[in-house]
């Protein structure tokens, strides 16, 4: 059982300065006062917005999410405020409505360029559907402090949900291999370990929650699979600040998708080479007139043979959230994921002959059993709850449990070696259970104070995290089914429906 304590104080300085765009831009904005929504717009466009903070004050604005034009978003934040918005060239002016006395130009109060990374709200800044785009303008795995990729003070990579699309990116193990320094080492067909700058990789983080990776629980915690993540974040060298013990090969941080303030839907299919098929449905949207609470479904259905003889595999992937705005300031997420994965390759390739000459084997070769299966299932449920006040200050508090458990059959292959080489290829069967349970918490607290003439960002937090892990198993002897031990294997002549579904003692 491993327990891990950790807690973190960071100071940061965001100076960004973001030139006024006309063209349409992504906005997740919440429900919240007035004048935080127009700082976030002016940091998101570029716009100089001028208002009189007395005019707006005791004013809310209303959720707004989508890709806007800035005098539109504009416009939606001021619907039933008493005020409109004129835009003009790359700056805007708030008035009040009624009597069409607004600011003028001469007495307005210039905020100046503001970073959209150290005011707008944590839970969407950094989102990347429907951007378009492989990079994000926020992120939060290296320090909590929502930074722009160029800010953060480590080598960090993003791949998106644009990028997961184009490249159809279906797993863990696809998004790793397009990420620079980083690589992924295969130990057999279903059996990988990631690596950077010389080390495995350790910790994998679902939505900054950090899960413990050694060589046992990688083989438990099968490849997510992307169809429930808006993005996964790469931070390069140790983020000990942020899991306790740091680790110098890398954190990768998976987020998931998040509910949408409109319906939108998706249905997608794909068919491959060796009878590969897949299918993915995404439904997201209001479930109340008021889109204060929100839901989304995303399902997602794969089966294949390979190129190897006797091999397929079946993947089942089911992911589900609430949310719920519980005052225009506080709001609260649950939700479950399961993935459910089949396979029956061969647990390890074949031994080469001593000088490495090649075997001249056919590709499709198969040196496994017909019983042979390496089954794996994972389920996640999680939640969160996000306090926004009204200086700019927010709070949350995360917790995520895992469930990881694989059940596995199959043969290895082996060699006894002489002076000359292989003198013989033989099998042994091995049948293995383990099981993976995690536990994370985290709480944190972030926002701006001023000090020294400058607008700073503090964030103060601790986290905990517990695993448990269990497995037994064993090997034996495999035999033909005539009841006769088996023999040398002759992998030229290899019947894989040959032998009997072994019975092996798994209790120690």
């Amino acid at each position: 059982m491993k327990h891990v304590v950790s807690s973190a104080l960071l100071l940061g300085l965001s100076s960004l300065s973001l030139a006024a765009q006309a063209a349409p831009i992504a906005l997740d904005l919440p429900a919240q006062p007035l004048a935080a929504s127009l700082e976030q717009l002016q940091g998101a466009s570029g716009l100089r917005i001028r208002f009189d903070r007395a005019a707006v004050a005791d004013r809310r604005a209303p959720a707004l999410r989508g890709k806007l034009e800035p005098s539109e978003a504009l416009q939606r934040l001021l619907a039933g405020s008493g005020l409109s918005g004129e835009v003009r060239g790359g700056d805007a002016w708030v008035e009040a409505a009624a009597t069409g006395a607004g600011i003028a130009p001469g007495d307005s109060v210039d905020l100046g360029a503001l970073s959209v990374v150290a005011t707008q709200d944590p839970a969407t800044a950094a989102i990347t559907e429907d951007s378009g785009s492989y990079t994000t303008r926020a992120m939060r795995t290296s320090t909590k402090l929502a930074m722009s990729i160029r800010e953060t003070p480590q080598s960090v990579s993003v791949v998106t949900r644009q990028r997961m699309d184009d490249q159809g990116m279906r797993d863990l193990n696809d998004a790793v291999k397009g990420v620079t320094g980083l690589t992924v080492q295969q130990y057999g067909p279903a059996r990988v370990k990631y690596a950077a700058r010389g080390f495995d990789v350790d910790n994998i983080m679902y939505d900054g929650l950090p899960t413990s990776i050694s060589t046992y629980t990688q083989d438990v915690i099968s490849a997510a699979d992307l169809a429930m993540f808006d993005r996964v974040e790469v931070v390069r060298g140790a983020t000990g600040l942020m899991q306790g013990a740091g680790n110098p090969a890398a954190a990768i941080n998976m987020v998931r998708k998040r509910p949408t303030q409109d319906f939108r839907a998706s249905l997608q299919g794909s068919v491959g080479t060796w009878d590969r098929y897949r299918s993915e449905a995404d439904v997201s949207g209001p479930l109340n007139s008021e889109g204060t609470l929100r839901g989304r479904a995303v399902v997602a259905y794969q089966k294949g043979n390979s190129f190897q003889d006797h091999v397929s595999s079946e993947r089942g992937v089911f992911y589900g959230i609430a949310e719920a705005d519980l005052s225009p300031d506080t709001t609260f997420a649950i939700g479950a994921s399961n993935q459910n994965d089949n396979r029956n390759d061969n647990w390890v390739g074949l031994p080469s002959p001593l000088g490495g000459r090649h075997l001249d084997l056919k590709r499709s070769s198969y040196y496994g059993a017909d019983w042979s299966y390496w089954d794996t299932d994972t389920t996640h449920l999680f939640s969160d709850l996000t306090h926004r006040f009204a200086n700019g200050w927010q709070m949350k508090l995360a917790a995520d449990k895992l469930w990881a458990r694989i059940n596995m059959l199959g043969l290895y292959n082996d060699c006894y070696y002489s002076t000359t080489g292989c003198a013989s290829m033989t099998q042994n069967p091995g049948d293995y259970s383990y099981t993976d349970d995690h536990d994370s918490y985290d709480a944190y607290a972030n926002g701006p104070f001023q000090l020294l003439g400058r607008e700073h960002e503090l964030v103060v937090g601790a986290s905990y995290r517990q695993e448990r892990f269990d497995g037994h198993g064993g090997w034996g002897s495999l035999f033909n089914k005539d009841g006769t031990p088996t023999g040398p294997m002759d992998p030229t002549q290899w019947d894989p429906s040959s032998t009997l579904k072994p019975r092996l003692n798994t209790s120690l």
